[in-house]
């Protein structure tokens, strides 16, 4: 479609509970589709249309990696989406997620005040800028051994200016940058809970997103807990 690459998608069989909401997941830096393609069949299983992306180009900055979330969600919620999709995807609930500049580029996309985005993931995100106009609940995941986008001066910084939204922070223990280019347990079920969370608006996951100290394979948790709100 017009200002995006190929894209694959993943989607529920079931269409007896009806539409679900959607999710554009995009790459890291110098980073391929294929990397991203634990996360689609995984999230599309829990209820949403997940749709990962290949980017334009290798070297897209975070804010070229937003455009392009977006054109994927205008094509998609229009009349471009196949058949399949278009019978399952409901286009007034959709989130960003991606890992690296592509984490970067979800953060992007989440203040760019589009009313359709309910929800914002970042894993190990990268980028050069700040989140304090953000209104969209942000999860962020981050690396304890991060070396490329360090937690200190990446996804703590981000998470720190985010003021007007719900937000939560998740630190893995022992993991490193890569974390996000491959299915980490505890990374895919907060941002399951998440999702489920905000773009279903399902209050039963806040009991996932609040655990008590000490769980396994987290350094740190820092929220705002999404008890309230819808």
């Amino acid at each position: 479609g017009q200002g995006y690459n190929n894209v694959t998608i993943c989607y529920p069989n079931d269409t007896s509970q009806g539409t679900f909401g959607g999710l554009v997941v995009m790459p890291g830096f110098v980073s391929f589709k294929a990397q991203m393609m634990w996360s689609c069949q995984k999230i599309a299983s829990h209820g949403f249309v997940v749709a990962v992306a290949e980017t334009n180009g290798l070297f897209d900055f975070p804010f070229m990696r937003a455009d392009q979330q977006q054109a994927i969600m205008r094509h998609l919620s229009g009349t471009g989406a196949p058949a399949a999709v278009a019978q399952r995807l409901d286009e007034s609930r959709w989130a960003v997620a991606g890992w690296s500049m592509g984490g970067g580029g979800a953060l992007d996309a989440g203040v760019r005040n589009n009313p359709q985005v309910q929800a914002v993931v970042g894993w190990q995100p990268w980028n050069l800028s700040s989140y304090g106009s953000l209104r969209v609940p942000a999860l962020i995941v981050g690396a304890q051994n991060d070396f490329i986008a360090p937690s200190g001066s990446h996804s703590e910084p981000f998470y720190q200016s985010i003021t007007q939204a719900e937000k939560y922070y998740l630190e893995l223990a022992g993991e490193d940058h890569f974390v996000g280019s491959r299915d980490n347990v505890r990374q895919s079920a907060s941002t399951i809970a998440w999702l489920k969370r905000w773009v279903d608006n399902d209050t039963r996951y806040d009991q996932f997103l609040c655990p008590q100290p000490g769980v396994s394979g987290v350094a740190e948790i820092r929220s705002t807990c999404p008890t309230t709100g819808t």
